[in-house]
């Protein structure tokens, strides 16, 4: 699957020593949350004071600092899409709220250019968070596309063994 990418940030990619980093960009929403979750892999800027806080403004949303890791999809053919997240440890509240709802959270990821984070390089939109575990250091988050849009369609064939008055 190809993908359509400034040619700066293609050219960064591709350097062996580039000036500018992709920054990732996480906004977790569910119905239970006032607010989407939002956090960076880059500490861009000082957010606030009181609080300390760092992160990145990207298109007039504010996404706090938090070090991360993203295990990406596989960009195959056939292969399910599914990522891996593991984070710093935020919180026991957040922790707690993420795996009590019975309705999986909504988490978008995205891929900017530190020089330019108003410009969305990749996404990877709408996954649902499937599992969150923890420990005293680290969270990990998976994240998978909807179950229904992998089942094959239609999900019974209909041959004589399966359909006997059809036949």
């Amino acid at each position: 699957m190809s993908r359509r990418l400034s040619a700066s940030f293609r050219a960064a990619l591709m350097a062996e020593r580039a000036d500018e980093d992709g920054v990732s960009l996480v906004t977790i929403r569910h119905p239970l949350l006032a607010e989407p979750i939002r956090f960076t892999s880059h500490p861009t800027a000082c957010l606030g004071l009181d609080p300390l806080r760092y992160g990145t403004t990207s298109r007039g949303q504010l996404f706090d600092y938090i070090e991360h890791q993203i295990t990406l999809p596989e960009d195959a053919d056939g292969a399910a899409p599914a990522f891996e997240i593991q984070l710093s440890n935020i919180g026991r509240e957040t922790i707690s709220l993420l795996r009590s709802t019975l309705e999986p959270a909504s988490v978008t990821v995205e891929l900017v250019s530190y020089t330019n984070p108003d410009v969305v390089e990749i996404e990877w939109p709408d996954f649902d968070l499937v599992s969150a575990d923890y420990d005293e250091d680290i969270v990990r988050l998976g994240l998978a596309i909807d179950a229904m849009a992998t089942e094959p369609y239609p999900c019974d064939s209909v041959a004589p063994s399966g359909f006997r008055g059809l036949f």
